[in-house]
């Protein structure tokens, strides 16, 4: 590739296609329509590579929390840029030692930060990020939720064909968060993370371990007497390995199904109801006006530390006659039990305004681009040795995008070989569908259709 084609105005990299490719769609599709060179990668995919040879005047990026972010992720060889932060994950734990984790350091401090509302500047400012760094943006996961793009998601008919769903039943979604038993299946996996992470992973596991047991007895024992009811699981996008409890609950009840394809937005839109025990997609539900219900032990999540400040400790719904009764009528049960605090909702996200948050967002970085002078002065400067820091992560990076397009591959031509197994291979399709380039054109073209 020449260093000529190489350039462009923004890179935009993006980690989970279920969590973020929509979100950062809209941007790259705003700003391609006023003029922009833009190109969009995926961390894991094989496209990935090519990015060491793009020069970007500014990298925009799903998070960046230190230099290390930056090493990975520069050009080979590094041309000074300005980098700007995404944030994608502003909600954090409410226990206060765990905010750490949300703190630039080194380098990191010199990108723009993006902040949908007063928590997450307050956490800029107390890293030391300058003021002019720290940009007030609102969440453009909610812009989707706007009216504007009913239209960009699928209808129940469409989705009840594809996955064999009955369209005149009940659907009750469960948005899961059980990444860290998805992750330890094994006493070795286990003992690995927390010599890496320490006993708060231990108590993460444990927690979500007595969850997810509590949960898949009310599931089937809810199931087995209501048949008019299809419950949704959703795995969050890093469940990469499937949980045992749960394949056995899908094979118990032909009304359970577990769908990892599509994002969480595409499912609620559909649903009649929403539940989580802690995801903060409760937010979209929230603004779509689906009934949503927080589904966990109260007690529980509050010694684990995973207690997040978005959800109202005492709405937890936490035995199975308030959650029969729950599901029986969510319409009627959801003013009572909503679990949002609103207050710190605010807080988080910010107020509404009238002006979507992508389209802001793309106003500061056409005034950034058009800017030369205050784009030089942005532009982050790394040394020898912090080019050289991540090269073992870029090659990390590398073998499994590789990894993941030729899986991703095998299952196309599984598909194409066997028709008649399709059925039984179609949900490890569905998790590496991230990975197909139809299914993501697709999107872009339904999105450009609105946007324009």
């Amino acid at each position: 590739m020449s260093a000529e084609r190489g350039k462009m105005d923004c890179l935009i990299f993006y980690e989970l296609v279920e969590r973020s490719y929509e979100n950062d769609l809209l941007i790259k599709l705003e700003l391609e329509r006023r003029g922009f060179k833009v190109k969009l990668v995926n961390m894991y995919w094989r496209d990935f590579w090519k990015s060491f040879f793009y020069h970007p005047r500014i990298y925009v990026v799903p998070s960046c929390r230190d230099t290390n972010v930056m090493s990975a992720l520069c050009s080979v060889p590094y041309k000074e840029a300005a980098w700007v932060n995404l944030q994608e994950e502003q909600i954090g734990f409410s226990n206060e030692a765990d905010i750490s984790i949300f703190l630039p350091q080194g380098r990191a401090k010199e990108a723009a930060h993006l902040c949908w509302g007063e928590t997450a500047a307050g956490y800029m400012k107390r890293a030391g990020v300058r003021n002019e760094y720290i940009i007030p943006s609102g969440p453009v996961q909610f812009d989707l939720c706007s009216p504007r793009f009913k239209d960009y998601f699928y209808d129940k008919k469409y989705l009840a064909e594809e996955f064999g769903l009955d369209v005149n039943k009940k659907w009750i979604l469960f948005a899961s968060d059980f990444c860290t038993i998805s992750e330890c299946q094994t006493e070795e996996s286990l003992r690995y993370k927390m010599n890496r992470f320490g006993d708060f992973w231990k108590t993460m596991y444990d927690y979500e371990t007595e969850c997810s047991e509590m949960l898949t007895e009310w599931w089937s024992r809810y199931l087995s007497t209501h048949d008019d009811t299809i419950f949704i699981y959703r795995p969050h996008p890093s469940e990469y390995q499937s949980i045992g409890r749960i394949e056995e609950l899908e094979k118990k009840h032909d009304n359970f199904v577990c769908i990892k394809k599509y994002s969480i937005k595409q499912w609620i839109h559909v649903a009649d109801a929403f539940t989580t025990w802690i995801s903060s997609s409760v937010m979209e539900a929230f603004y779509l006006g689906i009934p949503c219900f927080a589904l966990g032990k109260e007690k529980g999540i509050i010694d684990s530390g995973l207690a997040i400040a978005l959800f109202r400790r005492d709405r937890y719904i936490t035995d199975y006659e308030l959650f029969e009764k729950a599901m029986d009528d969510p319409s009627a049960m959801s003013s009572e039990w909503n679990p949002v605090n609103k207050e710190e909702a605010e807080r988080i996200y910010g107020k509404k305004t009238d002006v979507p948050a992508y389209i802001g967002i793309c106003d500061y970085l056409e005034a950034l681009l058009r800017d030369k002078e205050r784009l030089k002065k942005m532009r982050v400067r790394l040394t020898k040795e912090e080019k050289r820091l991540e090269l073992g992560t870029k090659l990390t990076y590398v073998k499994t995008t590789l990894y993941n397009d030729t899986v991703c591959r095998i299952w196309r031509l599984l598909c194409v070989l066997m028709p008649w197994k399709k059925k039984n291979i179609i949900k490890y399709k569905d998790s590496l569908s991230r990975f197909d380039r139809r299914f993501l054109r697709d999107k872009e073209d339904r999105l450009r259709r609105i946007t324009g």
